[in-house]
């Protein structure tokens, strides 16, 4: 069976042809009229067996198994499923490969009964959960504000009422103050939000490593 790889995902186009006219600029939307070009690279059969696994491991001991707590409207991620699946990790190493960036992936599995999460949020702020040392990077295009903590790489990324807010890490009271005053007040938030994403803007994964290469070379 063909392994997939970026030149298989991007035919007819070519990788330079997506680079210079889609990357970063554009959605490319390719049609495929062949049901089988992506067998082997992720089926519901295969998903379903490490799924069936997973739950005679995790939920043996749960008053509610995994399929149960699905029909009532749980969601299901799988992350890295690329480790259980020799196919899938071939095309991710090739990803990297080509973007010079690690890549991982996570699978939801939502029920028609459940409305999920739809293509594209509408939500007015984002939340990003944090507390701790790890350092984060934010690059969200979106136009959405986000609202964190001084941990990490926050003050790094957001400048506090200007392109988003910072509040104290672990203060549920200062996060919800936040919130009421964002709902409060949308025309700020949507201000907020597009300064968000002129910042995120002027630091593309091009223009970031760009930076990196020139701070190297001094």
């Amino acid at each position: 069976m063909m392994r997939i790889t970026v030149e298989g995902l991007l035919e007819p186009f070519s990788f330079s042809q997506f680079r210079d006219a889609y990357y970063e600029k554009q959605p490319l939307l390719i049609s495929r009229r062949v049901p089988s070009y992506y067998d082997g690279l992720l089926t519901l059969d295969a998903l379903d067996a490490h799924l069936g696994a997973l739950a005679r491991e995790s939920f043996a001991a749960e008053e509610k198994s995994l399929l149960t707590r699905f029909y009532e409207g749980d969601t299901i991620a799988v992350s890295s499923y690329e480790r259980h699946h020799a196919a899938l990790l071939h095309l991710l190493h090739d990803m990297e490969r080509v973007f010079h960036s690690p890549v991982t992936t996570c699978v939801y599995l939502t029920p028609r009964s459940a409305q999920g999460s739809s293509e594209r949020q509408e939500d007015d702020t984002f939340i990003l959960p944090f507390a701790g040392t790890r350092d984060w990077t934010i690059h969200d295009g979106s136009g959405t504000p986000v609202i964190t903590t001084p941990c990490g790489g926050g003050p790094e990324c957001i400048t506090d009422g200007v392109d988003g807010w910072l509040v104290p890490p672990r203060d549920i009271d200062a996060l919800v103050e936040r919130l009421r005053a964002a709902a409060a007040d949308r025309d700020r938030t949507a201000a907020v939000g597009r300064a968000a994403r002129l910042r995120a803007e002027r630091w593309s994964w091009r223009e970031s490593c760009e930076a990196l290469v020139r701070a190297l070379e001094e």
